[in-house]
């Protein structure tokens, strides 16, 4: 009986076949490759695309900018009508007279309510309803209680609130609200 031996043969042609370029890998993989070299050719073009684009818009906002050059006479109305309205606040207007709150008499009058141990932090005037907020600090509860009573009993100062008083490390702040008694 004559064998014949078949497999052999699928073995030659498969060697002839993986040496004519390779396998279905290599084409695979070279296809791979050059997709990818695709991407980043693309990439680098968009890239320099944007900053192109970038640089253009940095030009053209940088001209828009030295177009306003007005923009500080802007800036001087704003501070002109913020002037004028401070002004008018100032102003009492009351039976057809205006009358004006003379700030050297309001600080004359809160200087000499001041005891010489008390320390004036801040101060704050609002005109409208002749209101003073202080906030100052002494070193003990004794001094806070007895300018309290200083600004109670004046005849220059009305409605005195205690609003706040607080413990510090080495003094005691007090925050008060007084009005000005009308003359």
């Amino acid at each position: 009986m004559t064998t014949i031996n078949l497999y052999q043969n699928q073995q030659e042609k498969q060697r002839k076949s993986s040496s004519k370029l390779g396998s279905g890998g290599f084409f695979f993989s070279l296809g791979i490759f050059i997709v990818t070299l695709l991407a980043l050719a693309g990439l680098k073009f968009a890239v320099s695309l944007l900053a192109k684009q970038n640089e253009a818009l940095a030009t053209t906002i940088q001209a828009e900018k030295e177009s306003m050059a007005g923009l500080s006479n802007l800036e001087q109305i704003v501070d002109m009508q913020t002037r004028l309205k401070q002004i008018k606040n100032n102003l009492k207007i009351e039976n057809n007279q205006v009358t004006r709150t003379k700030m050297t008499q309001v600080l004359d009058h809160l200087s000499a309510e001041t005891d010489a141990r008390i320390a004036v932090s801040t101060y704050k005037y609002e005109n409208n309803d002749s209101k003073i907020t202080l906030t100052f600090e002494a070193s003990n509860f004794s001094d806070i209680a007895r300018q309290i009573l200083n600004f109670k009993g004046s005849d220059y100062f009305t409605n005195v609130n205690l609003i706040k008083l607080s413990r510090g490390v080495k003094s005691i702040s007090c925050s008060i609200e007084m009005n000005i008694k009308q003359q």
